[in-house]
């Protein structure tokens, strides 16, 4: 993102007032003069698309149900991305919480129910091997149950304030990560 603060970028603006086109180069003299071309301010830089409005003066979304949505998109891949970044045991031991890691672990886990197996040994990384019991291999799972269920908590409870904001200008400088990470650590026992 960064890098895309430091792009100047345009947007040509229709008849109608709509950005038509966005461009990371400056414009001005290599098209026709009676083509407007608004230059688009940092703080909007990463929402803008070519479905936002020229309106008073400022490139603006075409609505506030629309960068709500926008926000929300952004919040959920932040929370998709935590959910299965995995997680650290009490021990120092690093366990996948990937969909298909949890998948995995659930059923080896029912294979250790249903008696076929007592204890298992079970990769947690590229190095590391556990041997674990039907009761620790449960309580790695309900730790990851955990998480995943914090992950989506906290996604519920950014994602009502973002729907609490009545302007654009909040949308654009409320820091979606920072409050994601700040709500899924106050859930945290």
């Amino acid at each position: 993102m960064g890098e895309l603060l430091m792009t100047r970028l345009f947007a040509r603006i229709d008849n109608d007032g709509e950005c038509k086109e966005i461009v990371d180069f400056e414009p001005f003299g290599k098209f026709h003069e009676s083509i407007t071309w608004i230059e688009i301010p940092d703080k909007i830089k990463s929402f803008v698309r070519e479905d936002y409005i020229y309106k008073d003066g400022e490139i603006v979304p075409p609505s506030l149900d629309y960068i709500h949505n926008q926000c929300k998109n952004r919040l959920s891949a932040i929370r998709y991305n935590h959910e299965i970044a995995g997680i650290s045991m009490a021990d120092g031991t690093k366990v996948g919480t990937s969909r298909e890691e949890y998948t995995k672990m659930v059923n080896l886990y029912q294979s250790m129910v249903d008696g076929t197996v007592d204890e298992v040994e079970w990769k947690v990384s590229n190095d590391k091997w556990l041997t674990v019991t039907k009761n620790e291999f449960k309580n790695i799972i309900d730790t990851v149950v955990v998480h995943v269920d914090n992950s989506f908590k906290a996604e519920k409870m950014v994602s009502e304030l973002i729907r609490s904001y009545t302007d654009f200008n909040s949308l654009y400088s409320f820091d979606i990560e920072k409050n994601f990470l700040d709500s899924y650590n106050s859930l945290i026992v």
